[in-house]
């Protein structure tokens, strides 16, 4: 199918082209019929899965296959869905050990799409300041995917196409006409479901000042399902009271709010969780951050998803130690640490 490179410019933003790009050469009427929307089903246990090790990031050194064999099997005691980031080489080695051991876990795909990040003053981006680069890695990203699921389709439950790019507070914000039309693109070369992934207060328009809000009905439009991200422990930086004991009433009371404001589509968490350590904008108590309270909020909303057939993928299987400083949330939301090689280790 025709790219939105290929339909508007070459896949060079106005700022390298004398085209000036405009919201209508990405937009139309598009919209799913509601009979042949696509579901990811059946319910089942799923969690994020990055399995970078100390001393190891993307575009450096990545699991190696004996690596990501260990990890899989632990995930394979309780977990049957597995989600994923990009379109890499570690997304390709855990589809490789999938298929070649033919393991029982299913991968939710994701597409990094937007980046190169931007500088935090450089955020806002439109159709018409969309750097090339991003273009091209887009491109890249999404041919790969197809890439790949012609080789591993069998392995595959659901495509996401980019991770929080709506939002004004994101580095890698993608402006919302362009992202319409890669969910078309993607759609249209794959057999399973096709959405977005992105925060809450997207879904719930929260965020009114966000410049992607006037898109919100497009891409739903465009989407199988839309996945919202919930982290209690983190939205507590605005919400008086909210500590462990009322984790799991905010996750609830959220997802049936977007629920609600999102007919004909499914909804699922995309990510959610309780970190062990770190802080947030130097503002989250450090005692709530501890690996007694991400044991109750995991079965807690474990035991909520499953009795309401919501699926909810945890945030995530391993610590990740290449994100940020010592002090850093990014670090500490694992249910397993990781001291390095194949050294898991349960917190709980």
């Amino acid at each position: 199918s025709t790219t939105p490179q290929e339909s508007s410019g070459g896949g060079t933003s106005s700022s390298s082209s004398s085209l000036v790009f405009t919201d209508d050469m990405f937009l139309d009427d598009y919209e799913i019929p509601v009979s042949e929307l696509r579901r990811i089903e059946p319910w089942a246990n799923s969690i994020c899965y990055s399995g970078y090790r100390l001393g190891q990031a993307p575009g450096g050194s990545y699991p190696t296959y004996q690596q990501v064999y260990a990890d899989l099997i632990i995930l394979t005691n309780q977990w049957k869905y597995i989600r994923m980031y990009d379109t890499g080489p570690h997304c390709e080695t855990v589809l490789k050990v999938i298929r070649d051991y033919n393991l029982p876990l299913k991968v939710y795909m994701g597409l990094a799409v937007g980046y190169p990040a931007s500088a935090w003053t450089d955020r806002f981006r439109t159709v018409s300041n969309y750097p090339a680069a991003c273009f091209q890695n887009d491109t890249n990203q999404i041919t790969n995917l197809f890439r790949l699921y012609n080789m591993y389709s069998n392995h595959i439950i659901a495509v996401a196409v980019g991770n929080e790019i709506l939002v004004d507070w994101s580095d890698h914000q993608v402006p919302g006409p362009i992202l319409f039309s890669y969910l078309k693109w993607v759609r249209s070369n794959v057999s399973v479901p096709v959405g977005v992934d992105e925060d809450i207060g997207y879904w719930a328009l929260d965020n009114n000042f966000s410049q992607n809000g006037k898109y919100w009905t497009n891409i739903i439009k465009a989407s199988d399902f839309v996945a919202i991200h919930l982290y209690p422990c983190k939205i507590g930086r605005w919400v008086n009271g909210l500590t462990i004991t009322n984790a799991l009433i905010y996750t609830t009371n959220m997802y049936y709010r977007a629920k609600g404001m999102i007919t004909n589509r499914q909804v699922i968490i995309g990510e959610g969780g309780w970190a062990t350590g770190g802080t947030f904008e130097g503002v989250i108590q450090p005692e709530l951050l501890c690996e007694t309270n991400q044991k109750r909020h995991y079965n807690e909303v474990l035991e909520w998803a499953s009795n309401n057939n919501v699926l909810y993928f945890w945030f995530e299987a391993f610590d990740e130690y290449w994100k940020g400083g010592l002090n850093d949330i990014e670090r500490y939301w694992g249910l397993f640490f990781d001291y390095g090689g194949t050294n898991r280790v349960a917190k709980y």
